[in-house]
């Protein structure tokens, strides 16, 4: 499983997507050399599964060797109830806070899901930090405060 294909990128370590290109190739794969720890693999017959957010930023080179399949994103009414149901109790629970003493509306919940890019909205809302609501535009951040006893 390489997850999140698009974000790699090189650096004076190297450079990965060529890596990649190697090891997707059938004609090099059966004598893949890993030189970190000298042991040469056979890789034809693994079965390599990639996850990507924007295959634009994915190296035309590599992106010929790999089958693309698009899934759609969530609905609206799929990430209101997954931040309903999930994420919202989570951080409630991670910051000492109750449904009685905070609660978050249908039409609040909605507005976030609106006004932050699909991709960040769960990662944001689940990001385990009391800040994480400083990351919303117009929304005030809200923290635990721990009683002086």
């Amino acid at each position: 499983m390489l997850d999140e294909l698009d974000k790699i990128g090189q650096d004076f370590r190297g450079d990965p997507a060529s890596v990649l290109l190697e090891i997707l190739d059938p004609e090099q794969n059966a004598q893949f050399m890993d030189h970190y720890v000298d042991i040469p693999f056979d890789l034809s017959s693994v079965m390599f599964i990639a996850t990507a957010n924007m295959v634009e930023k994915i190296p035309a080179p590599l992106l010929d060797r790999l089958e693309i399949i698009h899934f759609t994103g969530y609905t609206e009414k799929e990430k209101q109830a997954i931040a309903k149901n999930h994420i919202i109790p989570r951080q409630l629970r991670n910051h000492g806070l109750s449904h009685d003493r905070l609660a978050f509306s249908d039409s609040a919940i909605t507005r976030i899901i609106a006004i932050i890019p699909r991709r960040r909205v769960f990662a944001i809302l689940s990001a385990n930090s009391p800040m994480c609501a400083a990351s919303l535009p117009g929304f005030a951040s809200i923290t635990r405060t721990t009683p002086a006893w």
